[in-house]
């Protein structure tokens, strides 16, 4: 199985897991006739449309060991597989590991420069308010144009970075 493979297989355990605990956390508590006990109903939950706290606890154990084990082996590739990358700004050989790092730096980054860009369009009759003009003024340190030229590079060598990363996802199996 490759890594894109097994991403999806990981996202859709995920929400089975979601689903089953979810299931168990609705059904924990159960409406039943006041004249019977609890065990009395569970010798037939199915009467009552009753899952049994264990068995479903049972299904969530055995679903969390599952994406417990694919985690560790897209881990394990992540940090064994080495690829050569040429990129703005990096040529070099790095781990899949660290590929993802870079994308999520760049995609942190991108979000600070998009923050800043909002901030001067939005923000500034509030400045205005908080200093006096006649004692002092606010400036930024960038226009909105040199803000926006930063978030155009960034923009460009994280989706190269991406590219990469998306091919290695294709073409990279799972190590066991």
């Amino acid at each position: 199985m490759n890594i894109n493979s097994a991403l999806k297989k990981l996202k859709i355990l995920q929400n089975e897991l979601t689903r089953l605990e979810t299931i168990r956390q609705e059904g924990f508590s159960v409406t039943i006739p006041k004249t019977m006990k609890l065990d009395d109903v569970m010798k037939n939950p199915g009467d009552f449309k009753i899952i049994p706290f264990a068995e479903i606890t049972a299904k969530i154990g055995k679903l969390a060991t599952e994406i417990s084990g694919l985690k560790e082996q897209l881990q394990k590739t992540n940090v064994t597989t080495i690829l050569p990358v040429r990129v703005d700004g990096f040529d070099g050989e790095i781990t899949l590991a660290r590929l993802k790092l870079m994308v999520d730096e760049f995609r942190s980054e991108l979000k600070q420069m998009d923050t800043l860009k909002r901030g001067r369009v939005f923000f500034p009759a509030a400045r205005k308010m908080l200093t006096s003009e006649d004692e002092e003024k606010t400036v930024d340190q960038l226009d909105t144009l040199e803000i926006e030229a930063m978030i155009k590079q960034l923009d460009d060598r994280k989706r190269a970075l991406e590219d990469v990363l998306e091919k290695a996802n294709f073409e990279t199996r799972l190590v066991d």
